[in-house]
């Protein structure tokens, strides 16, 4: 087993916080469809307008991509010293 880094040294091992983005560039997948539906459904009229002028846009350039943050915890096995 590798060495702890030496800020987690003496330090009770619980479970380890993963925050992270998952990036969607697929715009005609099912992932971005199901998260792009759940972002416009919290948008007001304007702010639809303003996602689908962006969207087209960004398109058009192929630079098109969403990024969402996610989280995990994970609790690891008993450290052996």
């Amino acid at each position: 087993m590798p060495a702890l880094p030496p800020h987690a040294a003496g330090r009770a091992r619980g479970p380890d916080l993963l925050p992270t983005l998952v990036t969607l560039d697929r715009p005609d997948g099912p992932i971005w469809r199901y998260r792009e539906d759940h972002v416009l459904s919290l948008l007001t009229r304007e702010e639809l307008a303003t996602w689908h002028a962006a969207r087209a846009t960004a398109e058009r350039q192929g630079l098109l991509m969403m990024a969402h943050p996610l989280h995990a915890a994970v609790r690891p096995q008993a450290l052996e010293r």
